[in-house]
């Protein structure tokens, strides 16, 4: 029966054939304020470019 697999192995399994799951699996492994961490990082890291640009974003709280 399906719902005797782990939930992980559920969603991998309908994940098509041919994509890459290394990263989803990943950030599975992180928890949830690490993978909020890792978001705020990019958002800063983006913050940063765009302001080498002359256009910024909203800043980040």
């Amino acid at each position: 029966m399906e719902d005797d697999k782990p939930w992980d192995v559920r969603i991998f399994e309908r994940i098509p054939s041919g994509v890459d799951t290394t990263l989803i699996e990943e950030n599975l492994r992180l928890t949830a304020t690490e993978r909020l961490e890792n978001m705020r990082r990019v958002l800063r890291f983006v913050q940063g470019v765009r302001a080498t640009r002359g256009d910024r974003l909203p800043e980040a709280s």
